[in-house]
């Protein structure tokens, strides 16, 4: 844009400078002839008034110009002309002012449609004033020809430019948006994105150097993905022995003190926590590698949540399916959506203070799965940040009971992602914290 203006102010100041050049030099040279012309036919007219008898219109008329105009002649009170086609009364009163007080003069003026050049002069021997009105159409047609000729090359020229300027703009900034996509490929989690280095050999610096940060994004991040994983599999065998410990406990529970039983609930609820922890550290394992492959089915969107809701024992909560949803058919993997839910409601017993509704709506293209609680709500600036990994609302950091993990909320993005749906937060009329689940529809 610009680029198109520069472009366009210098195309209208050069075509203003062009059309008033040559316009100034046509009118000065129309002047100049007009004013010759005058001064030779004036000397003719003076010569012959001197004689007696003389006819002012016979006159008038045998005059011959040598540019063709329209003589007037105004003597003892009166005006003689020789042509019809021009009336003395349309000469401008400024210019017969000036004449009248035996000055020379000349004025361009518009007598209808017609631009017209009067030029005139006292005669010698105060025998009259002498006027001549040259017709200026000519002129006129050509200066409006010049006048559009430039509009239309200034156009052409302005279009031009800007198209010239686009054209080198993205020449030069190919580079640039190459490196640009290719960073929000690996934002993306496409690591295995490169830069051409034979593109441009004026960014061969750059191109390395962006390939290099790349391989080394890379390797950082298969070295955590697999530590994360070896972990978490290295995690399972001292978890086993640790619940087996706990079972045993547990089945001579009756032969411990009171402090040694609550030991053990301590030691149980711990366990339980850490049981799940390994459990999500796995599954994130498994969405780093790429291994989580949905197992599809398909169901209707209203009965599939009445039963996951049964098997959750959450009878005291409101469930509202929507008519028009309950015979919606989603393709899922019954055990991610249900790990999602279950989460959903975990979370809103442990920060939201209970569940109170879930509702279940569909569109002609989507289901959305509403789970609603009583809590304070999430903030605006935690909305995105809680479906991080090991990321917690201000709320859930301000609990001193915690039993998550931060990595549940981070699952659920990550399955219903790979299933084509997503998830988000919002605020609903009743107060507290509304979590949406978005699932794409299908034909039954």
């Amino acid at each position: 844009m610009g680029v198109g203006a520069v472009g366009m102010l210098l195309s209208t100041g050069l075509g203003l400078i062009t059309f008033l050049t040559v316009r100034s030099n046509l009118l000065d040279e129309r002047q100049s002839s007009a004013v010759n012309q005058l001064d030779a036919n004036a000397q003719l007219l003076s010569a012959a008034l001197g004689t007696t008898g003389v006819d002012e219109t016979q006159l008038l008329g045998s005059l011959r110009p040598r540019e063709r105009s329209r003589p007037l002649l105004h003597r003892n009170g009166q005006w003689f002309t020789a042509s019809l086609q021009f009336e003395p009364s349309a000469l401008p009163a400024p210019l017969l002012d000036q004449l009248m007080s035996g000055q020379a003069a000349r004025q361009r003026f518009w007598n209808g449609d017609e631009l017209l050049l009067a030029a005139g002069a006292a005669l010698p021997n105060d025998e009259g004033i002498y006027v001549e009105v040259f017709s200026l159409a000519d002129l006129n047609k050509t200066l409006t020809t010049l006048r559009n000729t430039l509009v239309l090359a200034g156009a052409a020229a302005t279009a031009a430019g800007m198209g010239l300027g686009l054209l080198i703009a993205r020449r030069a900034t190919a580079p640039l948006r190459a490196v640009s996509e290719a960073a929000q490929l690996i934002a993306d989690g496409h690591l295995e994105t490169r830069l051409d280095a034979a593109a441009d050999r004026d960014l061969h610096q750059l191109t390395a150097s962006f390939n290099q940060m790349a391989r080394a994004l890379k390797e950082r991040i298969d070295r955590e993905r697999r530590f994360t994983s070896d972990v978490s599999h290295e995690l399972r065998s001292p978890l086993t022995t640790l619940l087996t410990s706990i079972a045993v406990l547990e089945n001579r529970r009756h032969e411990l003190s009171a402090d040694g039983q609550e030991a053990l609930d301590l030691l149980t609820a711990d366990v339980e926590r850490f049981q799940r922890m390994v459990s999500d550290l796995i599954e994130i394992a498994k969405h780093d590698a790429g291994m989580a492959q949905p197992s599809w089915s398909y169901v209707q969107a209203g009965e599939y949540v009445l039963s996951v809701l049964r098997r959750l024992r959450v009878d005291e909560l409101l469930i509202d399916v929507a008519e028009h949803a309950e015979t919606a058919v989603i393709r899922i993997d019954e055990r991610r959506v249900e790990r999602t839910l279950a989460n959903l409601i975990e979370n809103a017993a442990l920060y939201g203070d209970d569940a109170t509704s879930v509702t279940v709506d569909a569109s002609d293209e989507h289901v959305w799965i509403a789970v609603e609680d009583r809590g304070p709500g999430i903030l605006e600036e935690d909305r995105v940040l809680i479906f991080d990994r090991f990321a917690r609302g201000i709320h859930g950091r301000r609990r001193a009971n915690l039993d998550g993990s931060g990595l549940g909320l981070a699952l659920a993005a990550e399955n219903l992602s790979i299933l084509g749906g997503r998830i988000w937060v919002e605020d609903h009329d009743g107060g507290g914290a509304r979590f949406v689940v978005e699932l794409p529809r299908v034909e039954p």
